[in-house]
């Protein structure tokens, strides 16, 4: 979960800030710019899928698959509901009905969060899982903030974004919210990968030299 969190936070505050930028990017801004609001709303539902996606995994290790079956089935129900109420609203208000739809899909997936938290036995997530979850939150925060304030300064979203995303890892690794795997994980490919590196120097440079001192002692052996 805490890997998960850490991951899914900037992912979702990136494309949320970055929506104008990546729209106009992949597509034409003037032709797509209706889609922008969509992807800003989507942009927060794809984090909840996510950790809704872990929890259900939870739920069926422990032998409570029947609840997720029932939750599945409640938000099929659900969802068509909402949507027949938003995407005619969003319609008249906003005139782009898809806001309506991306809201709609918000709304369930935030109560397919809320009905799994409450079926998952009590225990599961402890206080280091919240301390995580609460910094993460806070990173991404501050991430979203870097990034607007790129975009009011005129910077290039692109460099805005290695920027912030580069900051937003320096952060995670200082405030220790990877899981100690991880981070063991990290550092021994970093300390693989330097040793790789340093290898094809290494014989090349002291072959010469072996070869000099194995002349002299063949040469006495002899």
């Amino acid at each position: 979960m805490h890997l998960l969190l850490v991951i899914t936070v900037p992912v979702a505050v990136t494309l949320f800030a970055l929506a104008d930028e990546i729209v106009g990017f992949l597509f034409t801004l003037a032709s797509y710019a209706p889609a922008v609001p969509i992807l800003r709303v989507q942009a927060v539902s794809l984090g909840l899928v996510y950790v809704d996606y872990l929890l259900v995994c939870i739920l069926m290790a422990i032998g409570r698959e029947r609840r997720w079956i029932a939750f599945v089935a409640a938000s099929c129900l659900l969802n068509p509901a909402i949507n027949w109420l938003l995407i005619p609203a969003a319609a008249a208000s906003l005139g782009n009905g898809a806001i309506g739809a991306a809201v709609g899909k918000l709304v369930t997936e935030v109560l397919f969060l809320v009905c799994t938290l409450r079926a998952l036995p009590s225990g599961i997530f402890g206080a280091e899982s919240r301390r995580v979850a609460a910094r993460a939150v806070a990173l991404g925060v501050l991430l979203g903030a870097f990034l607007f304030g790129s975009r009011t300064l005129g910077a290039p979203w692109m460099l805005a974004a290695v920027l912030g995303g580069g900051g937003y890892l320096a952060a995670v690794l200082r405030t220790g919210l990877l899981p100690p795997d991880v981070t063991g994980w990290i550092a021994g490919s970093l300390l693989r990968r330097d040793r790789t590196g340093a290898a094809p120097g290494g014989p090349t440079e002291l072959q010469p030299a072996l070869a000099g001192a194995e002349g002299p002692r063949s040469a006495d052996a002899a």
